[in-house]
């Protein structure tokens, strides 16, 4: 996820192109391209490094953390 980072630092004034870059990284899970623990360890980063456009990042993509936490918790009630 360094690449968010990355990206959001050099975007940081720019709200909406974190959004936009967001949702596209989201769908990218949906479909199996990034993995559920990938998303899981940047969320939980502490990392210096990738706090530069974080917080528009995260706000930004609420209800996929939500949906994927939700989900989580269904696969393992299944388990």
């Amino acid at each position: 996820m360094s690449l968010v980072a990355n990206v959001g630092e050099a975007h940081v004034k720019e709200p909406a192109f974190i959004r936009a870059l967001m949702t596209a990284i989201c769908t990218s899970a949906i479909t199996d391209i990034i993995s559920e623990d990938a998303f899981n360890q940047w969320e939980d980063s502490s990392d210096p490094a990738e706090q530069a456009g974080k917080g528009v990042a995260k706000t930004s993509v609420v209800q996929f953390f939500t949906w994927l936490h939700e989900a989580e918790e269904e696969s393992q009630e299944d388990s």
